[in-house]
């Protein structure tokens, strides 16, 4: 199993000693570079953290386990990112102020929150972004066979993805690059 360590993510190789583990660095996400790939050290099973990528994926919902300072509630959002230099978790909730905030991730947990659904109509446009940030508009064109799903097509008339009708904003990022939708009105 890998974990994380003074900055680097290191691979277990031996475990037997008492309160003490002999690992080997896989990767250096640190400012500093003299620690090698594949150098080994003996550290305190103390010092080792699950990496924050096995613990939370993007588009998880979490909540904060101690209140933000000057809003004196948890903060509730959404996995985005990850720091792999300090094994932080970075989380959004764009109803608060501040955009970002980083987590260890000893410091949130799981947050069952109900997702937002959203349900394109075969006839309507739309005006989405992709991962670049560049808009598009496109329309949504019921898959004949299949009323589940619906095609998304540029006002070129070319297909950018099929999508299913009723799906959750978070399936829209992950699965197709659809970070941003907005219903167009004629």
């Amino acid at each position: 199993m890998e974990y994380f360590y003074n900055g680097c993510k290191v691979k277990v190789v031996d475990a037997n000693r008492h309160a003490y583990t002999h690992v080997k660095v896989l990767k250096n996400y640190s400012a500093d570079k003299t620690i090698n790939t594949g150098a080994e050290f003996i550290v305190s099973d103390s010092q080792l953290q699950l990496l924050c990528d096995q613990v939370y994926s993007i588009g998880d919902s979490i909540r904060s386990k101690l209140p933000l300072y000057k809003l004196k509630q948890n903060f509730v959002g959404v996995v985005v990112g990850f720091e792999y230099a300090t094994n932080r978790v970075i989380c959004d909730n764009k109803a608060q102020a501040r955009v970002r905030y980083s987590y260890g991730i000893d410091e949130i947990e799981p947050h069952p929150l109900v997702q937002p659904m959203f349900e394109f109509k075969a006839g309507q446009w739309y005006s989405i972004n992709d991962n670049l940030k560049s808009a598009k508009y496109v329309t949504a064109i019921t898959i004949p066979g299949d009323p589940t799903y619906v095609s998304l097509i540029c006002e070129d008339g070319i297909s950018i993805a099929q999508v299913p009708r009723k799906t959750t904003l978070s399936n829209l990022m992950l699965n197709y690059q659809i970070y941003n939708i907005r219903v167009l009105h004629d």
